[in-house]
């Protein structure tokens, strides 16, 4: 059985970060779920461009889709990883 797994990345080359978010058992779920953690995250960058802060001032627990949410100069990006789920009986 298949698992699509969303996950979070940010940063570029030695410093990128990657984290899982959540993982679904269709990928129309995840597609789903990466829209809106990726439309969340966009609007909060442009509210901290607009308010003239800087991205580390992202608070992000407001992004409620992805809690756990980091950032970087690079902007914050989501995208589904698929794998194989396997379960032992016993």
């Amino acid at each position: 059985m298949k698992i699509y797994i969303v996950q979070g990345t940010c940063g570029t080359y030695e410093d990128r970060i990657t984290w899982c978010v959540k993982a679904f058992y269709t990928q129309q779920e995840a597609e789903d779920y990466r829209n809106n953690c990726q439309a969340t995250a966009e609007t909060l960058y442009k509210e901290v461009e607009e308010q003239n802060l800087t991205i580390w001032q992202i608070d992000p627990s407001t992004n409620p889709y992805d809690p756990s949410m980091l950032t970087d100069y690079t902007g914050t990006s989501y995208f589904i990883i698929t794998t194989e789920l396997v379960c032992k009986e016993g």
